[in-house]
């Protein structure tokens, strides 16, 4: 009997993958390619859809050249100031629309109950502001305006249906009462009260996973396909992680996939939590009903830079060009070689590695705050340096800001749970995985078993879920991940340092209240912090 394959694509930050999965989940061959990011000043990052589209082609017909619909309509609509029209995706992290968010959430209205009180720049009803206020001409050239999910499904089959997790986690569309156009309206966007199938008709929002139609004409073609390819409703890439780790088998851990915490940790990270209840929790997205899961309800909260932050630490320290130097002449990932100075560093002092920052702290928001503060305007801090330059400085604060994003992580945790959510266990994706300090981190601030997934591609496996759904192979999507679904490594946590971070994790909260304190002397009308 012939293997029946799926293909699952994801889009980052700076690269398009596909794999090619079979439908016990392993991964047969995967590919990617590189992405063109344009930054420019006031936090604004640009990418063109087109270069995300051919890069998806590539990508697929390289996965499946081992395995023996209507025209698109329109153009993309730039979104650069400059009117580039090369440039007309906004990026996840571009920040842009910040004044716009913050007029919305001065509005107090209804639909940011489900974003945690405040809407983020992140999200799409602000950023649609901005092109109305500052790119009018743009702003009205606009026929369909997507989520990048729905945009590369729209392009493989020419539909307009959106999916529901696009739709709710960035739209504020709400899974039983649809769009709010008061909302809208009220916002200045009555465009979009108007007209809604600019963003998306209600008749037509889609489960993640449900079929949703075969390739069109000019999608067999760029991608090498048969006609006969069906596609599937898309999800966020992180939403695709939880899809791809959530079943994960580890013995002596809770299966119960309400006490898992998906943690897609990459450039930033995601923080994912299911309920079988809505529970409401300021500062941390949701409860979305049905943006993974028909029938459960998805809390979201977040760090805009992780990945991102770290790097920053490490490549603006003087010793960094030092450190990559001799990284390299020892055949060392960078990770790998500041690793190996804080173990020199342990073994000398007699103590263990996570003691060697007992005097230097950080908090990491050096891009806003997403959870659970909602506040873009948070900004970095540090404590405790020293007149000293050298490559264990650099060690020591690469450490600190490694340990100061699980001290937010365990601040997002504490928030969960006192509104009645309960986590039992982290579950972790992303290329922070490879970082084994910020594994144990998490371990032992959290004081919680941590899973790694064998499988290192988890958001490629996800989308393969949703095809594999889409095609008709499983009941539900829930039966397609257990399906799909591998085994995970445990770290335990080390509770012999647990005190140490219950002390550490006070000094975090101190850099917290001090940062919003300044702010208050500085911006005495400023509004007060979630917090």
């Amino acid at each position: 009997m012939a293997t029946s394959f799926v293909v699952g694509v994801d889009v980052g930050s700076r690269s398009a993958r596909a794999a090619l999965v079979t439908l016990r989940g392993n991964l047969v061959r995967k590919a990617d390619r590189p992405l063109e990011v344009r930054e420019q000043k006031g936090e604004i990052f640009e990418q063109n859809a087109d270069q995300i589209w051919n890069a998806i082609c590539e990508c697929v017909r390289e996965v499946v050249s081992s395995v023996s619909v209507d025209d698109i309509k329109g153009r993309p609509v730039s979104v650069s100031a400059d009117g580039d029209d090369r440039f007309n995706v906004i990026m996840w992290c571009d920040h842009r629309a910040r004044d716009e968010a913050e007029l919305i959430n001065r509005g107090g209205y209804q639909v940011l109950r489900r974003v945690g009180g405040r809407i983020s720049p992140e999200m799409e009803p602000p950023r649609l502001l901005w092109l109305k206020r500052h790119m009018p001409h743009s702003f009205q050239r606009i026929k369909h305006a997507f989520d990048l999910p729905d945009y590369l499904t729209y392009r493989a089959t020419g539909s307009l249906s959106r999916s529901l997790c696009s739709l709710t986690c960035k739209w504020t569309y709400d899974a039983q009462k649809g769009w709010d156009k008061a909302f809208w309206r009220e916002i200045g966007l009555e465009e979009i009260a108007d007209n809604p199938e600019i963003i998306g008709k209600q008749n037509e929002v889609r489960y993640p996973g449900d079929f949703l139609g075969t390739l069109s004409k000019n999608a067999v073609k760029d991608l090498g396909l048969s006609s006969q390819t069906k596609v599937g409703a898309s999800v966020i890439d992180a939403h695709a992680g939880v899809l791809g780790m959530l079943g994960a088998f580890a013995k002596g851990v809770s299966s119960e996939p309400t006490t898992r915490l998906c943690l897609i940790a990459g450039t930033s990270t995601c923080h994912m939590l299911l309920s079988k209840k809505e529970i409401f929790v300021n500062g941390v997205w949701g409860p979305y009903e049905g943006a993974i899961f028909p029938n459960l309800y998805l809390a979201e909260a977040g760090q805009s830079a992780s990945g991102m932050f770290l790097d920053h630490l490490l490549m603006t320290h003087s010793r960094y060009n030092e450190a990559l130097e001799n990284s390299k002449r020892f055949g060392l990932h960078i990770v790998e070689f500041v690793t190996q100075i804080l173990e020199n560093m342990a073994s000398s002092n007699r103590c263990s590695v996570d003691e060697l920052t007992k005097d230097l702290h950080v908090y990491p928001d050096y891009h806003g705050n997403r959870s659970p503060l909602a506040d873009p305007n948070m900004r970095g801090m540090i404590s405790g340096l020293e007149l000293s330059n050298t490559e264990e400085d650099l060690a020591i604060l690469f450490l600190a800001g490694v340990q100061a994003l699980a001290y937010q992580t365990k601040q997002i945790v504490d928030q969960l749970e006192k509104q009645g959510h309960r986590v039992e266990s982290l579950l972790l994706c992303g290329g922070l995985i490879n970082n084994p300090l910020y594994v144990a981190a998490h371990a032992n601030v959290l004081q919680r078993p941590v899973l790694v997934p064998d499988e290192n591609e988890v958001v490629l496996i996800g989308a393969a879920v949703l095809a594999a759904r889409a095609l008709g192979c499983f009941q539900d999507l829930w039966e397609s991940m257990r399906e799909m679904s591998g085994r995970a490594t445990i770290r335990w946590p080390d509770q012999a340092v647990a005190e140490l971070h219950s002390r550490r994790y006070k000094a975090f909260l101190i850099l917290l209240d001090c940062q919003l304190a300044i702010r208050k002397v500085m911006n005495p009308i400023e509004r007060a912090s979630a917090y």
